[in-house]
């Protein structure tokens, strides 16, 4: 009946405060088996957006009930206090983590943020890896990214380099690991000769001009709640157990 009740509470925070009612509360709130049947019931709630303005980046947090009001100004206290350091971009943003871009000087640095934990600083990622093929200096068209793992942690997270040929396409892809970044996969397919006239109007990436409207110089990142729930530490011999 508990697990019942904890069920329809509807929001992680109000889950994590059940949890901290006794050790047995704790108990059932953190069982994974219960947290996939509260998450299929409560799917994690859209906070806002992180929007890039051409003077930087800030966070505009949606409508919430008032049960969320506590990670709303988490999020938007922490952002705007990353955000004062120039951001050059955010890479990807899964699970309440943005993998952030920044210079310094004329290097690229990566970053994950955790804008929804509390005192949780910036966790600096390892040099992006030189690439296995000399590739790059012959691409006409070159594409990087890099993509948080559905948990939105660190270890996992993949780096992907795209880079055209004439024809062809080259592919190489590295995961990130406790030790590093891995030995990069590639792949390559070359593009037929003649290409289809409506696929390539489609599909076609339109060339940046300087008559760009206005709104091609945003860029808007989604903040989700950080999912599982973060629950309190068990105190042995502290903990109520009723």
């Amino acid at each position: 009946l508990l697990r019942e009740i904890l069920l329809r509470l509807g929001f992680p925070t109000c889950l994590v405060r059940a949890a901290l009612v006794c050790k047995r509360w704790l108990l059932h709130a953190s069982d994974p088996a219960f947290l996939r049947r509260f998450r299929e019931r409560n799917p994690p709630r859209l906070l806002g957006f992180c929007l890039r303005c051409p003077d930087g980046y800030s966070f505009v947090p949606l409508p919430q009930p008032p049960e969320l009001a506590v990670p709303i100004r988490r999020a938007t206290s922490s952002c705007a206090a990353a955000f004062a350091i120039k951001i050059h971009r955010i890479k990807h943003c899964r699970n309440g983590r943005l993998i952030t871009n920044y210079f310094d000087g004329c290097t690229h640095h990566h970053a994950i943020m955790a804008p929804l934990l509390h005192g949780e600083s910036a966790t600096a990622l390892p040099p992006i890896p030189l690439h296995s093929r000399d590739w790059a200096r012959r691409a006409q068209v070159r594409f990087f990214e890099m993509f948080l793992p559905e948990d939105g942690g660190l270890h996992g997270i993949t780096l992907l380099h795209l880079w055209m040929v004439g024809r062809k396409i080259y592919a190489e892809v590295c995961v990130l690991r406790s030790s590093g970044w891995g030995v990069p996969a590639t792949a390559e397919m070359e593009l037929p000769a003649q290409r289809n006239r409506v696929v390539e109007k489609v599909y076609q990436r339109p060339t940046p001009t300087a008559i760009t409207p206005v709104y091609g110089r945003f860029h808007i990142s989604p903040v989700m709640m950080t999912w599982p729930p973060i629950f309190p530490t068990l105190n042995k011999g502290h903990d109520q157990e009723e």
